[in-house]
């Protein structure tokens, strides 16, 4: 017997789809974490030592730590492989958990043009990215001041601070002009998961941090699509 598929609507938007999906985005994120450990762990049990003799009269000797073709001569080896590797596997992550919360939000702003067969669409909105689509809902699904009072969504645009500051100055919280980021800096002060005063530093907790903050939007968004569509609202 083929299984029931349901009509996807704003009322179920929640409920059937976006609740699974974050089951997979958090999965993606503790396999993230866990092959993060992984290749740490790997660097401890598999590094090799060699000793190299610096001056035979002398009798003196240079160990030298190699690991994937980097040595401790060149490279501050212990750094790269607990630290660097580790924030750049953190930093994909990000970038791409970050774009999950946008496509999700056009896709409930489509969801509703189509719906409710608004005139007004997504595209017609001058602003860009979850700004955009946090103003059709506001101001076209008529979901009400979504951003106002909402430390929730104050957050998130912290995090999208971060973000940026990750895409478009590889980390680093000093801009081209020489001027420190301090936005940035103010809220990685605040962030148990964040640290660093040159570059930005993801923390194991992160990832998994701003997701909870991006699933405490979606159902404040659900709760008002709910209270909407119960008081007969267009």
């Amino acid at each position: 017997m083929a299984s029931l598929i349901l009509r996807k609507t704003p009322q179920n938007w929640y409920e059937d789809h976006l609740k699974f999906t974050l089951e997979l985005v958090e999965s993606f994120i503790n396999s993230t974490e866990k092959q993060i450990l992984i290749s740490i762990q790997e660097f401890i049990n598999t590094k090799e030592t060699i000793d190299y003799d610096e001056d035979d009269e002398l009798n003196t000797i240079q160990t030298v730590e190699m690991h994937n073709g980097l040595d401790s001569l060149t490279w501050d080896i212990d750094t790269i492989f607990k630290e660097h590797f580790p924030n750049l596997q953190r930093r994909s992550a990000f970038i791409t958990l970050f774009g999950f919360l946008e496509y999700e939000l056009d896709q409930l702003c489509i969801l509703f043009e189509k719906n409710e067969n608004y005139k007004v669409q997504l595209k017609d909105f001058k602003d860009s990215g979850i700004e955009r689509s946090m103003s059709y809902l506001e101001k076209v699904a008529n979901l009400g001041d979504i951003k106002v009072n909402n430390n929730t969504w104050d957050e998130i645009k912290s995090i999208k601070l971060i973000r940026n500051t990750v895409v478009h100055n590889d980390g680093k919280l000093v801009s081209s002009d020489g001027k420190s980021r301090t936005a940035e800096l103010i809220y990685i002060k605040k962030c148990i998961f964040l640290e660093g005063d040159n570059e930005i530093i993801l923390k194991d907790g992160f990832l998994i941090h701003v997701l909870r903050i991006f699933e405490q939007l979606f159902i404040k968004l659900d709760n008002l699509i709910k209270d909407k569509y119960k008081n007969g609202s267009n």
